[in-house]
């Protein structure tokens, strides 16, 4: 320790870099399905498969999902629906999202094996599902009978309602692998806030700084880490919320950006609006790039563990 310790402190005179912390800054690759009017990215897994959703160009110009894997894109499309809208994956590859049919109604969806499975709670006059982890638990939202909104967990074969206390709508957006679940809601006075769903079923309200709206549209890891999106007086920004600590994600010149699915790399995806007029929206990855520290104490102690540290630094 006193050796990587050493070390790091030379390292950081020698070229001008610093030991302590700072924000976490990322680096940023659009996504555009090829031939597309418009791509967003939902989700991203560990192995970096992304999932999301273009629209067609003519002559079909309806909305269909997508996988991203191994830089190829591999259409998602509900056979014999109008539309097919994919929200997240996990880490088994399993999809889910909803698709609409002949008569104009949503439907939620599981994509496993090649096989789909239609995913809809009993009385749900239309389903989105919009979140699963790898032990296949399925969150999202449907719309009752009455016209209000829901959100809800899929577990072994049974749905519970998940709603907010006092709120005019709830959607459930996503959970990770210990069951913790995000979403947004609409409280009593007309305000779009979000909302972290603990274990003991308690929630904790989720609202970024200066936001007049917070959305978390579909994003937690296996960390405790949430992407979402806010509207303030300056437009709409993208976040991640990490160790209680909100850090903007706005892509460079965009006139829009909006955070949507992370990995436990902290890799996330979103979509952009472009300044240009009239330019479709398009997806992003943003990839977080190492801290002066982090690169400092890797160094270190690739030196220290070869026996280079006793060479002079500089």
């Amino acid at each position: 320790m006193y050796c990587v310790r050493t070390l790091m402190s030379a390292l950081a005179i020698a070229y001008g870099l610093t030991s302590s912390a700072s924000a976490t800054t990322f680096s940023f690759t659009p996504i555009d399905v090829p031939g597309s009017l418009g791509t967003v990215a939902q989700d991203i897994n560990n192995a970096g498969d992304i999932v999301g959703g273009f629209s067609a160009a003519p002559p079909a110009q309806v909305r269909q999902g997508y996988l991203l894997s191994g830089g190829n894109f591999t259409p998602i499309i509900v056979p014999g629906v109008l539309r097919t809208t994919v929200t997240n994956i996990n880490n088994l590859g399993q999809t889910v999202g909803f698709f609409r049919d002949s008569g104009g109604i949503d439907h939620g969806f599981l994509l496993s094996g090649g096989s789909f499975t239609t995913i809809d709670p009993v009385g749900a006059a239309t389903t989105n599902a919009n979140g699963i982890n790898d032990s296949g638990q399925i969150v999202g939202q449907y719309t009752d009978a009455g016209g209000t909104d829901h959100g809800f967990l899929f577990s072994s074969g049974a749905f519970t309602p998940i709603d907010v206390p006092g709120a005019q709508a709830t959607s459930a957006n996503d959970i990770n692998n210990a069951g913790l679940i995000v979403g947004f809601f609409t409280d009593a006075a007309g305000n779009n806030r979000s909302y972290l769903r603990n274990l003991d079923g308690s929630f904790t309200f989720i609202d970024a700084p200066g936001a007049t709206d917070t959305f978390v549209e579909g994003g937690i890891n296996n960390l405790g880490d949430i992407v979402g999106d806010f509207d303030s007086p300056t437009g709409t920004h993208g976040f991640l919320l990490s160790g209680g600590i909100f850090t903007i994600i706005d892509v460079p010149g965009a006139k829009a950006s909006f955070a949507i699915g992370l990995n436990d790399l902290d890799e996330i995806v979103g979509a952009f609006d472009p300044s240009g007029p009239s330019a479709p929206r398009l997806g992003f990855l943003a990839t977080p790039v190492p801290e002066p520290s982090t690169l400092l104490l890797l160094a270190a102690a690739f030196l220290c563990s070869t026996g280079l540290w006793h060479l002079r630094v500089g």
